[in-house]
């Protein structure tokens, strides 16, 4: 790794005394070979073993899913003709102009100001974004080994988590063009990691590192705060001494009293939460989220008149299934539908039934579960109040994909061994 980032860095002096001619394509292209071939020795390298000798195949995965990714960063720049990716096109076109417009001296805050700074380091070309866009990727993978290690769970489910996170379509794909959801991911990751660390050890430290990774995601999307809700929820909840779940009147009063303390800073302070800047009741929620009803794939969910507080309660799990789900078999208008929801939507529902089929079954990792839930809803209620598109939907519940993968993974552990433990007892 060492070995890399000299290789990286010495990359970023050369290209600052580039003469202009110079800083094109096919320099970034030379420096991406030259890095590539120096991550695959490197991973080729390093091989680890189980503790029952057996070769481990992770950093195997690894390899290809980063020749993947790279793969798909040059179709995104050059083979745009043929097909375009989903996603690719406004928003990376976006971020760009934006990135650009820092350079230039103007006043740009999220993933444009971090794109300028790549850009500074380097020169403005979207590959160097691509590209490093693909590192943050390949780190999420890393950090989402190290919580894997951390769990109580059976050796095959850690593979399925290393094969789900290194190989579904979407984040492989997303991860590869200029958006800022591989940043927001890897935040995330890294701050569910601290957080469970903390849930494993006691150590505040972490709790306090896994809040503070947290706002780095909330700085490039504010919908992530929900994180930090659901870090916060998840303390008031718990005996911080055994780090279980113990739900008392005290509990429950502070509980109430956060939640109210949550909207009294929002509605004196709307404007820093983005999407919802300048909104100031429940009715400018719902005709916010009913404006983002647009395109092909827009949907609409008002079991009730969702413009009251109670409506708004009523609504939330209908709106929390379609952002999970979407796009549903009624909505399907052809094959990219079919695969979006084969590939990402079911895997996200059935993540969450299993949760709740796990909680009800089996004690194992129950707790963890739990944590893991109520991120999940937390992230899903917020973004399902901003997304009104299954397009805009799928790409909004990538940014929670280890998450949920985490989910997916316990939950199946703990069933499987729930009917192992009954089946050796008949």
């Amino acid at each position: 790794m060492l070995f890399f980032i000299c290789i990286f860095i010495l990359e970023m002096i050369i290209t600052e005394f580039l003469p202009a001619p110079m800083k094109n394509d096919s320099t970034v292209i030379t420096c991406i070979l030259i890095n590539s071939c120096a991550i695959i020795f490197l991973l080729s390298k390093s091989q680890k073993y189980y503790n029952d000798g057996k070769k481990s195949n992770f950093e195997f995965l690894v390899m290809i899913s980063y020749i993947l990714r790279v793969i798909f960063m040059f179709w995104d720049k050059y083979c745009r003709n043929i097909f375009i990716f989903p996603n690719s096109g406004l928003d990376t076109g976006t971020f760009d102009h934006a990135a650009r417009a820092f350079l230039s001296g103007k006043s740009v805050d999220g993933y444009g100001r971090i794109l300028g700074y790549i850009y500074k380091l380097f020169y403005p070309n979207t590959l160097w974004g691509q590209y490093i866009n693909i590192l943050a990727a390949i780190l999420t993978i890393y950090i989402l080994k190290k919580i894997l290690d951390m769990l109580d769970i059976h050796l095959k489910y850690k593979s399925i988590g290393a094969y789900l996170i290194c190989f579904l379509p979407n984040y492989l794909i997303m991860s590869a063009i200029l958006l800022r959801e591989s940043f927001i991911t890897l935040f995330l990751s890294v701050s569910i990691w601290q957080f469970l660390k903390w849930w494993k050890s006691g150590n505040k430290l972490n709790l306090i590192l896994s809040l503070v990774v947290c706002y780095g995601a909330v700085y490039l999307h504010t919908g992530t705060i929900a994180y930090a809700v659901a870090i916060i929820i998840i303390f008031i909840l718990t005996n911080n001494k055994k780090r279980e779940f113990q739900v008392t009147l005290k509990n429950i009063f502070i509980l109430i009293l956060f939640i109210i303390c949550f909207f009294i800073y929002y509605s004196n302070s709307s404007d820093d939460f983005g999407y919802l800047s300048g909104v100031n009741s429940v009715s400018d929620i719902s005709n916010k989220a009913a404006s983002m009803n647009s395109g092909g794939s827009g949907y609409s969910i008002s079991i009730v008149p969702d413009d009251t507080m109670l409506g708004m309660i009523i609504n939330s799990p209908f709106r929390i299934f379609f952002f999970l789900a979407s796009p549903l078999p009624w909505y399907w208008r052809g094959i990219n539908d079919i695969i979006a929801f084969l590939f990402s939507a079911f895997f996200y529902t059935i993540s969450i039934y299993y949760s709740f089929k796990a909680i009800k079954l089996t004690s194992k990792n129950k707790n963890i579960i739990i944590c893991l839930l109520i991120f999940a809803i937390s992230s899903a209620f917020i973004y399902s109040w901003g997304v009104s598109n299954a397009g805009t939907a799928l790409r909004h519940r990538d940014k929670f994909l280890p998450n949920f993968i985490l989910l997916f993974i316990i939950a199946s552990d703990a069933i499987v061994s729930k009917r192992l433990q009954l089946g050796s007892k008949q």
